[in-house]
Parts: C-alpha cells; structure tokens; sequence
C-alpha cells in the first residue's frame, strides 16, 4: 500500500511538473511545431493540418469548459433541491456530486451511492427520497441541461450534442461518450467549413 501511494504521489508530481513547463513553453513549442511541419510537409498541407489542430484543440478547450460549467449547474441546483427536501449533508453531497459529474456515464451513479451512503445512517427514507431526487435530477440534466451548456460551448446544437454521446457510448463505451462531443464538433467545424467554400466558389462562377 506505502509503494503504490508513493509510487501515485511521484506521477501526480511529474505530471504537474510536466504540464507546468509545457504551459510556460507552449508559444515557444507551437512557433517550433509549425516550422517543422512547414519544413516537412508542402504549404498546403501544413496549413490544412495546423487549422485541423486548431479546430481540435478549440473543441476540446470548449467541451472541458462546458462540462465545467454543467457540473457547476448540476451541483447547485443538487444543493437547492436537497435543502428544500431538507435533506442532510446538502452542501458536501452537492460537491461530491458535482465533483463525480465530470465522469462520464459512472460518476453519476458513484455520487448517487456516496450521498445515499452518507444519508442512510441519519435517515433510510432520507436516503431512498435523495436516490429519486437525484434520478429525477439526473434526467432533466442529461436531457436539457448538458446539451445546452455543452452543445453552446463547442458551437453545437443540443440534438447533435445528443447524437454524438449517445453514438459514441454505443460504439466505444465510456472513451467514446468523453470524446465523441469535442470530435464532433470538429467535424461539424470543417463540415460548415466546406459549405462556406462551396458557396463561395459557387457565388464566384
């Protein structure tokens, strides 16, 4: 147990040691990423591929915002529900349930067990109306919350927000239901891309 904490510990410090210098030395790293592909590929594919990485990186930015954002809604209006309810543990639940949101499919469920864990031992009726508050909860927010909050932060709209979890949790699991809305609001940038042209090149002839 002491070698895999220590072993745990000594990552986290790496990784945060890691991402801090690649965030001081990111303008650097990225002016030295586009003259390498300048020097290994032809102009235009060097163009296409960096708007390609540019699009990427945009989306992903944007989805991690939104979930942000979403977890932030869905533990508020966690707290309020519970302290209308009168439930013990509102405030703490709420973080944790906020918290285990950012998990995709499972955190839902982990949060739900958490609180109802921590609430059985004041009150099992407390417990069993917190799990149906949180169903309820749950089921307006995967339906109208996240696909607004989400869907707005990437520039999608919320019935391809929808399509894209629901396809991508169908295909890949859970990978699929955290990547499946960043790549999807790639291709539907070079999709809108690509009608622009088309149009532009229509409206020149």
């Amino acid at each position: 147990i002491t070698t895999s904490i220590l072993g745990a510990l000594v990552n986290f410090l790496l990784a945060l040691v890691f991402s801090v210098y690649l965030l001081a030395q990111k303008e650097t790293l990225l002016a030295q990423s586009r003259r390498l592909l300048r020097r290994i590929l032809p102009q235009k594919a060097a163009d296409r591929l960096m708007r390609l990485l540019s699009l990427t990186n945009n989306a992903f930015s944007s989805f991690v915002t939104g979930q942000v954002t979403e977890a932030f809604i869905l533990g508020t209006l966690c707290c309020i529900g519970m302290l209308i309810l009168r439930l013990p543990y509102a405030l703490p639940v709420s973080v944790i349930i906020a918290s285990l949101s950012l998990i995709p499919i499972f955190g839902a469920w982990i949060g739900a067990a958490t609180g109802a864990f921590l609430i059985v031992f004041v009150s099992p009726i407390k417990a069993l109306t917190f799990l149906i508050f949180l169903l309820i909860l749950q089921q307006v927010e995967g339906n109208l919350i996240y696909p607004k909050v989400v869907g707005k932060s990437v520039g999608l709209p919320g019935l391809l927000v929808l399509m894209a979890v629901t396809l991508g949790g169908e295909a890949f699991g859970v990978l699929g239901m955290l990547f499946s809305v960043p790549v999807c609001a790639v291709l539907y940038s070079l999709y809108l891309e690509f009608i622009k042209n088309a149009q532009g090149q229509i409206s020149a002839r």
